[in-house]
């Protein structure tokens, strides 16, 4: 994970908080594992009382976000949303969201340690339960970051 995603996914958090950040992780498979070159922050749909540590993503932007990637060798690997809770654990919801997604991983934000941590992230490994999974953050060339429009 480039050190800008994991740096967006705290800033989405941090301007949204008390309620629910949310978005797309796009990125690639390599020989090396999974690696997420950016974020694409979205509209939680979530209402607005039920939003602390839930959240719902438009079907229709996955699907615009699936074409505008096209041939390109990026996808949607994943999702990420703020948490609330300080250990970052999945909920109901995530553990849903994984089931219908089963190669994606989900990075949850929880509170910013003074290294710069709080990430973590989840999911599935050969078809097995959900598990923890290892982030390693890694300062590659600079990018621009997609953002949603609201």
């Amino acid at each position: 994970m480039a050190t800008r995603v994991a740096d967006s996914v705290w800033q989405h958090a941090n301007a949204t908080h008390p309620l629910t950040a949310c978005g797309l992780l796009i990125g690639r498979t390599t020989e090396r594992g999974l690696w997420v070159e950016r974020t694409l922050r979205c509209v939680n749909l979530v209402p607005s009382e039920a939003k602390v540590g839930t959240f719902e993503i438009d079907p229709r932007v996955m699907v615009n976000v699936t074409r505008s990637l096209g041939s390109s060798p990026n996808r949607i690997v994943g999702f990420y949303r703020s948490g609330g809770e300080p250990l970052a654990q999945p909920a109901a919801g995530d553990l849903a969201l994984l089931e219908a997604w089963p190669d994606a991983v989900l990075v949850i934000q929880g509170e910013r340690m003074l290294d710069g941590g709080g990430l973590r992230a989840w999911g599935r490994s050969g078809g097995k339960q959900v598990m923890e999974l290892e982030i390693a953050v890694v300062e590659p060339p600079r990018a621009r970051l997609l953002v949603c429009p609201e």
